[in-house]
């Protein structure tokens, strides 16, 4: 099974909307991951808020990135709004 960007945006959704915010969901992120090769928590944290900012009545991650398909762009991250 490959766990891609996508999967981790499903992943991400889902943990704050279980943890009900950032902080939260960037420490269950890290417990589910670890510190694995590529792990880096700013990264994460910024993505997270990325992410809890776009979600709103969003039902599901699929209902997420087909509102918001610049989310699988790796460098979102970088982008001026």
């Amino acid at each position: 099974m490959s766990f891609d960007h996508r999967a981790h945006v499903g992943l991400a959704f889902d943990l704050l909307r279980r943890e009900g915010g950032i902080t939260g969901a960037a420490e269950a992120f890290r417990a589910l991951l670890g510190h694995h090769g590529k792990y880096d928590h700013s990264v994460t944290r910024a993505y997270l808020a990325i992410i809890a900012d776009r979600m709103g009545a969003c039902a599901s991650s699929d209902e997420l990135l087909a509102s918001h398909p610049d989310l699988l762009d790796l460098r979102v991250i970088s982008r001026k709004p």
